[in-house]
C-alpha cells in the first residue's frame, strides 16, 4: 500500500483491481464481457447484457463531478447504444458501495478498505491516472 503526502493533503491510490472488485462483486448476472477503463479522468465501463434473452453491447464513460465526504458523484458523459435507463440500473444500483440516481452515479468510498484505514478526514479531490483513482484526503 502507498501514499503519498501532496500539498496539504494525504493521497490514498485505489487501483483498477480493487474498483473491479467492488464493481464485479455486486454485478447483475445478465452483464457479461465487463471490462472497466481508467483514462483521462474518466471512467469507461464495457461487456454486454442481455434483456429478452438478446445480448445488448454497452459503453459507458462516466466522469466525477462531485464529493461529497467520502462519497463521489459520477455523472454520465456518453453511453451506446443509446442513454438507456434500464441498463443504467443493471449496472450501477448496487447499494451500499454504488447507487444509481437519475443525475448519476454515487460511489461510497468509505466501504473500500484502503478508505477505511484513513479514519479522519475526507476526500477533497481525485484524479483517474495511472490506472488508479487517487483520493487526496484533507481535514
Amino acid at each position: 500500500m502507498s501514499y503519498k503526502k501532496d500539498g496539504y493533503g494525504l493521497q490514498v491510490p485505489i487501483p483498477k483491481r480493487v474498483i473491479d472488485y467492488l464493481v464485479a462483486k455486486k454485478m447483475h448476472k445478465s452483464v457479461k464481457n465487463y471490462n472497466l477503463l481508467l483514462n483521462n479522468n474518466n471512467l469507461q465501463i464495457n461487456g454486454t447484457v442481455k434483456k429478452l434473452f438478446i445480448p445488448i453491447s454497452f459503453e459507458v464513460v462516466l466522469h466525477p463531478t462531485v464529493i461529497d465526504r467520502r462519497k463521489i458523484y459520477l455523472k454520465v458523459i456518453s453511453m451506446s447504444p443509446i442513454k438507456n435507463e434500464w441498463i443504467n440500473k443493471k449496472l450501477f444500483h448496487r447499494p451500499p458501495v454504488i447507487s444509481y440516481q437519475e443525475e448519476g452515479i454515487i460511489v461510497d468510498l468509505d466501504k473500500v478498505n484502503k478508505i477505511k484505514m484513513v479514519p479522519i478526514g475526507n476526500i477533497k479531490h481525485i484524479i483517474i491516472k495511472d490506472n488508479r483513482i487517487w483520493c487526496q484526503f484533507c481535514l
